[in-house]
């Protein structure tokens, strides 16, 4: 368990036709390309070399609901 917080979203498409979104934000069955702050350091591979450490889950730490899955690149 490591805290962070998503500081950018670089590009945002939509599930259906993966068009790009001017959305600020990423909505459900929305995916995106972002940059996250950790407070710490962690080991990870890239998704394509290794599904387990190449994947993360970010929970919201007041609610601990699940709110969004990643793949590392």
């Amino acid at each position: 368990e490591v805290y962070g917080q998503v500081t950018e979203l670089q590009s945002n498409l939509e599930f259906n036709d993966h068009s790009e979104s001017s959305e600020k934000n990423i909505a459900y069955n929305q995916f995106g390309t972002v940059r996250l702050k950790l407070a710490e350091e962690i080991w990870f591979d890239r998704y394509g070399e290794n599904r387990e450490t190449g994947s993360i889950m970010l929970v919201d730490p007041v609610s601990n609901s699940t709110v969004g899955v990643g793949l590392i690149r």
